[in-house]
């Protein structure tokens, strides 16, 4: 509405709505809200700034869960323009892989795919391309000589904007995964 005046103040200087940080309080409201966003959440910040006391708006390619578990906000909003989903079905969201028991195998095959590692966000990130194996599957593990961990099933391709989705799993360790079996 055109007479909406909302009642918040921002915590840190804004520029404009596409700031890539904005954190707003509302004193007389609570709760405390983390929304990982696009541009098309612009519109929505007097209006949800303006009914929750604390909230942090964060602009990202791909969403860094760690921030969740350091702020302990009271919802977390992941908002995406539709157009857009394809930047998060491409990236592998920033957060450790969960840690799981390594199941017991039921069915073998002998497969040779090439597993990448690099160090990225403070975490080594590995991952691999499947172009071989039954796509879609729904869940993948990755067992090494340290544990189990439930990893992402995306590739990353660095080529987001092709709309290109490949088959494959990625996850972030703390450690470098060696020698590892992968379940399917």
């Amino acid at each position: 509405p055109q007479d909406f005046e909302p009642e918040y103040v921002s915590l840190r200087p804004l520029r404009t709505l596409e700031d890539m940080t904005i954190e707003t309080r509302q004193r007389e409201r609570t709760g405390s809200l983390l929304m990982f966003r696009d541009s098309f959440a612009n519109a929505l910040i007097p209006y949800i700034s303006a009914s929750v006391g604390d909230v942090t708006y964060l602009r990202q390619d791909r969403p860094d869960y760690r921030l969740v578990k350091e702020t302990k906000p009271d919802a977390v909003i992941l908002e995406i323009a539709e157009r857009n989903l394809d930047w998060w079905l491409q990236a592998t969201p920033i957060m450790p892989a969960p840690a799981v028991a390594e199941p017991d195998a039921a069915e073998a095959i002998d497969l040779t795919i090439q597993v990448e590692s690099r160090e990225a966000f403070g975490f080594y990130h590995t991952q691999a391309r499947l172009d071989t194996l039954p796509y879609p599957f729904t869940r993948v593990i990755v067992a090494a000589s340290d544990g189990a961990y439930e990893a992402f099933p995306v590739y990353e391709d660095d080529a987001v904007d092709d709309r290109t989705v490949i088959p494959g799993f990625s996850l972030y360790t703390e450690t470098r995964l060696d020698d590892v079996r992968i379940y399917l």
